[in-house]
């Protein structure tokens, strides 16, 4: 018997396995301007701490917590992390970040590379210290996550200045590699707790 799409889910801890993979906003404690999006309005420009960094030092924070939710097409992988809880996983400017769907077809589908799938034991008693190596690949691109330097503009003060910060693309650079801490298979969606 094939298994549900609720029964092909899980929620993990996610980490690079070295470093420290995070939101821009924890690992740096910033919010960098987004040079693409002003709100003529507000007057004040929208920020950018959302978006996936990635430092080559160990940094307190705590792992990401994401829930994968198979599909045929690929995981839809939305954040269970107290900040930016229940966004999804999404590109904007060729960069990964958190992101709201406007609908269940707009989020960005991944693939776990099946190596690693079949390491996962979704149908048997999980082991909440083991942790598996993987590669998430982009169901667009078809490419694994990397990183890529990206300037982003702060405020240090009344000064606004450019900074380099190595933020998470899925563009053909090196993979990034990852490691996952399965936390509940057979998981359902937040808003169907009663799926089959």
């Amino acid at each position: 018997m094939s298994l549900t799409n609720r029964q092909r889910s899980f929620i993990a801890r996610i980490a690079a396995k070295e470093g420290t993979l995070g939101f821009i906003s924890a690992l740096h404690d910033i919010s960098p301007f987004d040079p693409y999006d002003f709100s003529w309005f507000a007057l004040k420009p929208a920020r950018l701490g959302n978006m996936l960094c990635h430092t080559s030092d160990s940094r307190a924070v705590t792992p990401l917590q994401l829930y994968f939710r198979y599909t045929e097409k690929g995981y839809k992988l939305y954040i269970r992390s107290r900040s930016y809880h229940r966004k999804t996983i999404s590109r904007k400017d060729g960069y990964l970040g958190a992101f709201e769907a406007d609908s269940d077809s707009d989020a960005e589908l991944f693939h776990v590379d099946s190596e690693a799938l079949s390491a996962i034991p979704l149908e048997q008693a999980i082991n909440p210290n083991d942790w598996y190596s993987f590669n998430l690949i982009s169901a667009i691109t078809k490419k694994p996550i990397s990183r890529r330097v990206r300037n982003l503009d702060t405020h240090a003060g009344k000064d606004r200045q450019s900074k380099a910060y190595t933020c998470i693309t899925a563009d053909g650079g090196a993979p990034l590699p990852l490691r996952m801490q399965i936390l509940q298979t057979n998981a359902p969606y937040l808003d169907h707790p009663d799926e089959v």
